[in-house]
């Protein structure tokens, strides 16, 4: 996969207003019709290398989604929302892509989802967060 370059601040900052959105549950505009979503297994490391995967990851998966992948991560893995419309055989080159860069993150799971799915699960991380 083709590296895209380094997202800009401003870039950054949308993603991160769509995520921080998404996580506690309020509507969010900008979103993408669909996505993919992935649920992904990193490594223990560092705070740097951490990073530095994660820019990584983020970096190739804007290059194949629709626009800017919004992460849900830590340390250890999570989600991240790739948007995307197009074929079921494009994805299987990132599942490949994926399977190379163990030491980046491993792919545990994939499903689909249109926005108002991503806007409700959103809204039960937020309500989960509060009760627990």
């Amino acid at each position: 996969m083709i590296a895209s370059p380094v997202t800009s601040t401003e870039e950054q900052q949308v993603r991160h207003r769509l995520t921080s959105a998404l996580m506690s549950g309020e509507p969010a505009e900008g979103l993408a019709p669909r996505y993919l979503v992935m649920s992904l297994a990193m490594e223990e490391s560092t705070a740097v290398a951490t990073r530095r995967r994660v820019h990584r990851l983020l970096r190739e998966l804007d290059a194949f989604g629709e626009g800017p992948a919004l992460p849900l991560l830590d340390g250890s893995g999570g989600s991240v929302l790739v948007p995307w419309s197009g074929p079921w055989e494009r994805v299987e080159e990132l599942v490949v892509w994926l399977a190379r860069l163990r030491k980046v993150a491993a792919l545990t799971g994939l499903d689909s989802a249109d926005d108002a799915d991503v806007q409700r699960v959103g809204a039960a991380l937020a309500a989960r967060r509060v009760q627990g």
